[in-house]
């Protein structure tokens, strides 16, 4: 049986030697730089689909924005006529790129995100904005972008805009989707 010296400080019930100990730091030192390692990984191979997707799209037709592991395609080129939800066939473009950002980034979880601008009540258009989100979301899923299980909608109504309601380019740029991307790690 080993014992605990008294002037051991060391929470280890026996000696340990230093030749132990120093082989445990860098043990638990090569942990550390391999987890820091696999997250430089991570986080380049993030890098390199951000910007595969980037590409695919012109700057009128999305913003691409990366929010920790969270990538948000803001749909410029898709904006909806006033008190509408239907996809114009001009739009389809747009989501078959959508469609291709899922497939790069493999996600496993999407939320469309409804907004509209603040013309009308509040109650309308939170209803618009949700018809708009699911309008995308069907288009989606039925187009084999994603399963109807890993995709969510969302209507804003005119909760988050991304500009005033004064004029009517304000409006019309608040009536949009922004699709978010959740990626795993």
């Amino acid at each position: 049986m080993v014992k605990l010296m008294k002037s051991q400080k060391s929470f280890y019930p026996f000696k340990v030697s230093n030749k132990l100990m120093s082989r445990v730091r860098a043990n638990l030192e090569m942990q550390d730089l391999s987890e820091e390692k696999r997250k430089r990984q991570e986080d380049l191979q993030f890098q390199a689909k951000f910007s595969r997707v980037r590409d695919i799209f012109n700057v009128d037709e999305a913003e691409i924005f990366r929010q920790g592991s969270t990538l948000l395609v803001r749909l410029r080129g898709m904006n909806f006529e006033v008190g509408k939800s239907y996809i114009l066939p001009q739009h389809y473009p747009i989501l078959n790129k959508v469609q291709k950002a899922i497939r790069i980034f493999e996600t496993q979880r999407t939320v469309i995100e409804g907004h509209t601008d603040s013309t009308g009540s509040d109650v309308h258009n939170k209803i618009l904005s949700q018809q708009r989100a699911d309008a995308v979301m069907s288009y989606l899923v039925n187009n084999g972008a994603i399963d109807n299980r890993n995709i969510t909608a969302i209507g804003y109504g005119p909760d988050k805009p991304l500009t005033v309601n004064t004029t009517p380019q304000g409006r019309k740029t608040n009536r949009r989707i922004d699709v978010v991307l959740l990626v795993d790690k």
